[in-house]
């Protein structure tokens, strides 16, 4: 009866009236649930029934607190929303909304502070949501199937990412909770659900109920955060209600402001979620380890190492991992913008930290308005700023330092439920120009802002994507988390690969990932889409990485624009950043390759197939295959053209060519070519030398020219001196035609060469600089190309 009242007035009455039983569950119930607050069931046997844990070894608050959680289920009733992130969202933003409310913790004799704990716990994210609006929250349930019953380790893991999605998904609707004066909107919202519960298991449907929500609440202004329902639903990742499959990683930031002394300046506690999702939804919680690139700067990007013991890496167990860097001072008590990398295997996510901006020991009070600006297209002697109203009210104009800002308000009117817009502004030369514009929703407490300039943008690929097969990337993170989604068909017609050097072997669609940011992948599609374009997140004035793991991977550049390797550098572990030029050979392969769609298949009408040739640069919306050597993996940061130069490196030379290299280019026809390249030096050996030889990727079958040795070879260079037989595996042939195989030198004096056939019948002697005319038997043959009389 306390509650009731403001259960009404924010929730709405209940869908249907009738008697709820509610059943002791402390000893029955997973640990997952018991911590989520317990459930209820509206088809148990009998009567509708909350079973409900008594957290025996807890206090008064935390009883209440998910007691009032599971009214708020039961007040749903008979036919509750088809997906946790409806039904758990709506239900953990009014909770923590009546929790709070100074009427309801007197009348049931509540400790605020012990309800803040609580709420902190599983309900709120602290105004962090910012920073932990990440693509991995997705789903349609919080709790795995497999994890549900399965106890959560006592030390060294949170059992998954179950209690962030919690979190999450209370702070979402409770941003819609704060949109519309007198908080009506999500009352609202159930009672349009509970006038058409067909539309539970439906999101387009239920997004049309939030705009039409919105309409009817304020039809001058139908927004929320400034977006329609939909733009602004699609941004929230926790509200993705569709499973989405493979490797995941979600990196969670937490300012340490509380006993800080000496070098302490900007200390946060970093923890990685890392896990794996089947197609079933089931999740496999993973082990690794994950080496932190701490990046400083703006423009020009340094790798910073914090002092902090173990600062270096984070040990991933069963999905969990944390480490505690403290970011050091770049020009004494100045703020400024960290921008930290978390790669773990292929997977790699990013978070902006205003390192020396929210607590420090010359300043311990922590500030409540904190964050950092992204993408900004500053010069010398620009300034920027930011200009916030709360609730319609100015506040005093906000620096921004070196790209992070922090201060101290403590007013009740932004601690507490509050709407913000917030303006970037860059004066150059006196004159003002604003960059950016955001309307931000919070709850109680500080707020940490992630503020991108011109951070989205729609990508159209050169020609859009071809009939048949291509090989494609995505240089935004596509907003779009399911793939049927991104490419605009129906989910049945999806055919997609991308290799996984783990498995050695190719991921397919449905078990593929999501289409991400700086990933390639094979597509094939039935009908050519000239006018396709994907919209998503991009990364503007900045340099942005991309995590690959030992053996081959499919990348693409993360910049809407095409990077030479001239401005790519290779980070491996806790090393330091070393330019592309210097890694080849030790850390990446000597080559990276592009696909060459094939010939037009009679059968199919489009290529099935095609060739991989070695690149030189990375064309936004091309994929590419790059060998890793370092068993540790390595992340690939690819610097924007707007940027001014790279960072401090370190070089290393490579080895100086010797003996010689010779080109063998098959063609057939005027389209299909494929190469391979030979050669001898004095610094080769009998095994494979990443230095000198070059491995050829595995393809999905064409036009190809390979040397068959330790592995299918695209360079292979062997020891000066002594005779050699290469043998060349032609792929892709067309039986009873002609090719042609032309010999190019490339280097050096080339010794004798004469060919035979598979069989080892002589096909004759052939000079460099001359062809030999080629009548192929079958799609696939063998041919030895002898140097310097070897038998």
């Amino acid at each position: 009866t306390t509650t009731q009242p403001f259960i009404d007035s924010l929730f709405g009455a209940p869908s249907v009236g009738g008697d709820v039983g509610v059943k002791n569950y402390e000893i029955q119930m997973g640990d997952r649930e018991y911590v989520a607050g317990g459930y209820y069931v509206p088809n148990a046997p009998g009567t509708p029934e909350i079973r409900y844990p008594t957290y025996q070894n807890f206090n008064n608050e935390t009883r209440a607190v998910n007691f009032i959680h599971c009214l708020l289920l039961a007040y749903i009733g008979p036919n509750q929303y088809g997906f946790d992130a409806f039904n758990e969202g709506i239900v953990r933003a009014v909770t923590m909304r009546i929790a709070r409310l100074t009427q309801v913790q007197t009348a049931l004799g509540l400790d605020p502070e012990l309800v803040e704990q609580v709420l902190v716990n599983v309900y709120d994210v602290e105004g962090h949501y910012d920073w932990y609006n990440q693509r991995a929250l997705g789903g349609a349930k919080f709790i795995a199937p497999n994890l549900r019953d399965v106890p959560i380790p006592d030390a060294g893991s949170l059992g998954g990412l179950f209690w962030v999605r919690y979190k999450m998904a209370g702070s979402a609707w409770a941003k819609a909770l704060v949109e519309v004066p007198g908080e009506q909107f999500l009352k609202t919202f159930n009672e349009g659900f509970y006038a058409q519960p067909g539309i539970a298991n439906n999101v387009p449907a239920l997004v049309a109920l939030g705009q039409s929500t919105l309409n009817t609440l304020r039809p001058g202004d139908p927004s929320i955060e400034g977006l329609s329902f939909a733009e602004w639903f699609k941004r929230q990742y926790i509200l993705e209600t569709k499973n989405t499959f493979g490797p995941k990683l979600l990196v969670e930031p937490v300012p340490v402001t509380s006993s800080l002394g000496g070098s302490d300046f900007g200390v946060f506690f970093l923890q990685a979620n890392w896990f794996d999702t089947a197609t079933n939804g089931d999740e496999t919680l993973l082990s690794g380890t994950s080496y932190p690139i701490y990046w400083q700067g703006n423009f020009t990007f340094n790798r910073d190492f914090p002092t902090t013991p173990d600062a270096e890496k984070i040990d991933i167990a069963g999905g969990y991992g944390s480490v505690v860097p403290n970011l050091s001072k770049i020009s004494g008590e100045e703020p400024y913008r960290a921008s930290v990398d978390v790669p773990v295997q292929d997977q790699i996510e990013r978070v902006y930290l205003p390192v020396g901006s929210i607590a420090t020991p010359s300043l311990p009070t922590p500030r409540d308005l904190y964050g950092t600006v992204v993408g900004a297209s500053t010069q010398a002697g620009d300034v920027l700023r930011l200009t916030v109203t709360v609730n319609s009210s100015a506040i005093p104009d906000v620096p921004v330092t070196n790209n992070a800002f922090g201060v101290l308000l403590g007013t009740g009117s932004f601690l507490g439920n509050a709407r913000l817009t917030v303006n970037v502004v860059r004066n150059r030369l006196g004159s003002d120009t604003t960059l950016l514009t955001r309307r931000v929703n919070k709850g109680p407490g500080p707020l940490a802002l992630d503020l991108r300039v011109e951070s989205e943008q729609s990508f159209s690929p050169a020609g859009g994507l071809p009939k048949g097969m291509a090989l494609i990337g995505f240089p935004v993170n596509p907003l779009a988390s399911v793939n049927s989604d991104v490419l605009g068909i129906a989910d049945n017609q999806v055919l997609a690969a991308r290799f996984n050097s783990s498995k050695a072997k190719y991921d397919l669609y449905p078990e593929l990932e999501s289409f991400k940011i700086g990933h390639g992948y094979f597509v094939r599609l039935n009908v050519a889409q000239p006018g396709f374009s994907v919209v998503g997140r991009s990364y503007k004035n900045i340099e942005a990485g991309v995590a690959l793991k030992p053996g081959w991977n499919l990348v693409c550049a993360p910049l809407v624009e095409v990077v030479p390797t001239s401005r790519i550098r290779v980070v491996k572990a806790a090393d330091f950043p070393q330019p592309w030029s210097s890694a080849i050979g030790i850390d990446v392969g000597t080559d990276f390759f592009e696909f060459t769609p094939g010939p037009i298949d009679p059968a199919s009408g489009a290529p099935e197939t095609g060739t991989l040739t070695p690149a030189t640069d990375f064309v936004p919306g091309k994929a590419y295959f790059v060998r890793v050597l370092a068993p540790e993996g390595v992340t690939l940061s690819f610097q924007a053209a707007s940027q001014t130069g790279l960072g401090p490196t370190r070089s290393v030379s490579g080895p100086s060519l010797t003996g010689w290299r010779m080109s063998v280019t098959m063609t057939y026809g005027a389209k299909q070519k494929a190469a391979a390249i030979l050669g001898q030096s004095t610094t080769a050996t009998r095994s494979f030398d990443p230095r000198e030889d070059s491995g050829m990727p595995p393809g999905i079958g064409g036009f190809q020219v390979i040397v068959e040795d330790y592995e299918a070879m695209y360079r292979d260079v062997r020891p000066l001196g002594g005779g050699e037989v290469f043998t060349l595996h032609l792929q892709g042939l067309t039986p009873n035609k002609v090719h042609r195989l032309d010999f190019k030198s490339l280097f050096g004096k080339v010794p004798s060469l004469s060919l035979r056939d598979s069989k080892g019948k002589s096909l004759g002697t052939i000079k460099p600089g001359t062809a030999f005319q080629y009548l192929a038997k079958s799609r696939n043959e063998y041919i030895q190309v002898v140097v310097g009389g070897s038998k």
